[in-house]
């Protein structure tokens, strides 16, 4: 999966909505990874004293991985399941996220067995600097 449609609506391949909606586009989405972008808002229910909290920059990650799988999925004409953060793990915050900032993430398949996922991400701001970078457990709902 080279080449991403100019007109994908994050919206359809994810089941939040505003406000809660932390994925401003897809950037690349490969057989295993994801990669996406986000701005913060300079008014956004995640933000304290003008700093993104680590709570939205997990659901940032969890949702580049979920808008992934749904493209996928999207692409064989399937219908997208609903997926659920299982674990946390080795999360670590290098930096913090400040409103105004944009976010590029990386989130790669590590390991799936059984509609369970592991994936390994990083986050970068608009610098290139590492803000944070963890692996988290993806469950999906099975539509059948």
């Amino acid at each position: 999966m080279d080449q991403l449609p100019l007109d994908i609506n994050i919206l359809e391949l994810i089941p939040q909505r505003p406000p809660f909606v932390f994925i401003d586009r897809l950037t690349a989405v490969g057989d295993v990874f994801t990669e996406s972008v986000f701005t913060v808002p300079e008014e956004h229910v995640f933000l304290k004293e003008g700093i993104f909290l680590d709570e939205g920059v997990i659901e940032h990650i969890a949702q580049t991985a979920a808008a992934g799988a749904g493209f996928r999925f999207k692409s064989k004409g399937e219908e997208i399941p609903l997926g659920f953060i299982g674990a946390v793990q080795k999360y670590g915050v290098e930096a913090k996220v400040r409103k105004g900032d944009i976010l590029s993430t990386r989130v790669e398949e590590v390991t799936s067995l059984g509609g369970v996922s592991l994936v390994s991400a990083q986050v970068k701001n608009q610098d290139g600097e590492l803000v944070a970078q963890g692996q988290m457990k993806i469950f999906l709902q099975s539509n059948g």
